[in-house]
């Protein structure tokens, strides 16, 4: 993986995590392949999966220099597609 999916990735789980209020684990990792980029776990037991797929547009490039400075509201700048369920 590339050092901006790498980096797409882990702005991916801070935002999610902060925003389900759920705790983001690190699952592609120790040799891992095929597997989805991290679990969710909330605090009363549900589990859920988290995919980031990294597309490089010149829209998602400013983006993601917004989000390394800390300067991107969350709400109403992009979609984001959610679904928590149970794994």
């Amino acid at each position: 993986m590339g050092e901006l999916a790498g980096r797409a990735e882990e702005i991916a789980a801070h935002l999610v995590e902060h925003a389900l209020g759920a705790t983001v684990r690190k699952f592609d990792s120790e040799g891992r392949q095929s597997v989805v980029d991290f679990v969710l776990e909330w605090p009363d037991g549900r589990r859920g999966a988290l995919e980031v797929t990294l597309v490089t547009e010149t829209e998602s490039s400013a983006w993601q220099g917004l989000a390394a400075k800390g300067r991107l509201a969350l709400a109403g700048t992009f979609g984001v597609g959610v679904s928590p369920g149970r794994a």
